[in-house]
C-alpha cells in the first residue's frame, strides 16, 4: 500500500501561501479603513521632517552592494567571500508591517582550484519597519526594520554533485530562507541611504554532505521612499 506524505519543502510553501493570503486580507481591510479616515479628515498630509508636508510612507526601494561570507561545506574552515549587488522592494501595508521582495546576484572566483561560483537568490516575505509614520505622525529620518523571507537560490558556473551519484553538474537550484535586519537614513523626502543590512541566509544546494549552506551577508547602498 502506497503512503502519501507532505514533503517539508511543500509544507513550507503552503505556510508561506497562507501567510501571504492573510496579509492580503489585512491589506484590503486596512486600505478601506484608511479611505474612511481620509474622508473624515479630508487629508492625510501633515508637516514633515524635511519641511512642507509629508504623507505616510508606503513604498521603500533599495539598491545595495553586498558581501557574503560563505563556506564550501558546512562545518569546515573552507570559507570564501562572495560579492555582488542586490535590491528589495517593500510595501507598508499596515502600521509598518508589509510584504517585501528581495533579489540578489553574488559571485566568487576560485572557491576551489579552477572552480568559481555565481548565484541568484529571489525571495519574498514580510518586513516590519519602525518609523514609517502614521495618519498623525510624519515618517522619521532613522528607520529600523526586521524581516523574514523564503524563496529560491539558483547557482551556476560551478560544480555540484549530481543526483543519485550521477557525476557532477554545473548548475543547481533549491530552497533558500533568510532573516535579517537593517537601518535606513532618510536624507530627503524621497531619498536616503541603506546604512547597513545584515542577513542570515540558509540555502540547500547539493555539496556532497549535508546539502545545507549557512551564510552571513552584509549590504549597504541607496534607498528611495514614497
Amino acid at each position: 500500500m502506497r503512503r502519501h506524505s507532505i514533503q517539508p519543502i511543500a509544507l513550507w510553501w503552503q505556510v508561506l501561501a497562507a501567510a501571504l493570503l492573510c496579509l492580503t486580507s489585512v491589506t484590503a481591510v486596512s486600505a478601506q479603513h484608511r479611505r474612511f479616515l481620509d474622508r473624515l479628515r479630508g487629508s492625510e498630509q501633515r508637516p514633515g521632517a524635511h519641511g512642507g508636508v509629508e504623507s505616510e510612507q508606503r513604498w521603500d526601494v533599495a539598491v545595495t552592494f553586498s558581501a557574503q561570507r560563505s563556506k564550501t561545506v558546512t562545518g569546515t574552515d573552507g570559507t570564501f567571500l562572495m560579492t555582488g549587488i542586490g535590491g528589495n522592494v517593500y510595501y507598508n501595508a499596515f502600521h509598518g508591517l508589509g510584504p517585501v521582495a528581495d533579489l540578489y546576484f553574488l559571485r566568487a572566483a576560485n572557491i576551489a582550484p579552477h572552480i568559481d561560483l555565481s548565484e541568484y537568490t529571489y525571495l519574498g516575505g514580510l518586513r516590519y519597519t519602525l518609523g514609517t509614520g502614521s495618519p498623525s505622525r510624519a515618517p522619521k529620518r532613522l528607520q529600523v526594520f526586521a524581516e523574514g523571507l523564503g524563496g529560491r537560490v539558483q547557482a551556476f558556473n560551478s560544480l555540484f554533485p549530481g543526483s543519485s551519484g550521477s557525476g557532477v553538474v554545473k548548475n543547481a537550484t533549491n530552497l533558500a530562507i533568510e532573516g535579517g535586519a537593517g537601518v535606513d537614513w532618510r536624507v530627503g523626502r524621497k531619498i536616503g541611504f541603506r546604512v547597513i543590512q545584515a542577513d542570515f541566509v540558509q540555502t540547500y544546494l547539493p555539496n556532497g554532505q549535508l546539502n545545507i549552506q549557512r551564510d552571513v551577508r552584509v549590504s549597504s547602498g541607496f534607498s528611495a521612499h514614497f
